[in-house]
């Protein structure tokens, strides 16, 4: 039995592949685009997530020097309720000790954010990067998918 031409020299089977494919071709852009938009969102997320860790960094060596001093003050007033001057020898290499450990203690906290914080944005520059990858793959595949099924379908006639 031939087969009755729908439009012009194509059947009725070709026009219903040609949709599919066209829905297939669609369906590769959408997930494309949908892949895109999460790696955009992603990237913004890990923005905010750099912000808050070297917000964290900031507020945690605020509270170690803060302690520092309270500990530094506490030291002195047990020397000068004992009698020492806490200005002079031993009192004073203790109390330079202390101060030391305390700034250490907050360059500490500091330099453990800058690094939280470095590695979210490189991770957001990363996903950031990804995006329009994600979008150009997206096309490729649906331009594929429509030249692979258009051959099929119509490379025997």
């Amino acid at each position: 039995m031939l087969a009755t031409p729908l439009i012009g020299s194509m059947t009725a089977g070709q026009g219903l592949g040609m949709l599919g494919l066209g829905g297939s071709a669609l369906g590769s852009l959408s997930a494309g685009n949908a892949q895109a938009a999460a790696a955009t969102y992603n990237a913004q997320a890990e923005q905010i997530q750099a912000q808050e860790a070297q917000s964290q960094a900031n507020a945690q060596a605020q509270l170690q020097a803060q302690t520092t001093k309270r500990q530094l003050g506490s030291v002195a007033a047990n020397y000068g309720a004992s009698g020492v001057d806490p200005t002079q020898g031993t009192p004073l290499a203790v109390m330079y000790d202390q101060a030391s450990q305390g700034e250490l203690a907050r360059q500490l906290d500091l330099y453990r954010g800058q690094v939280s914080a470095t590695n979210s944005m490189n991770q957001a520059a990363l996903d950031a990067a990804q995006a329009p990858i994600y979008q150009a793959a997206a096309l490729t595949k649906g331009g594929g998918t429509l030249l692979t099924g258009m051959v099929n379908l119509f490379g025997d006639t």
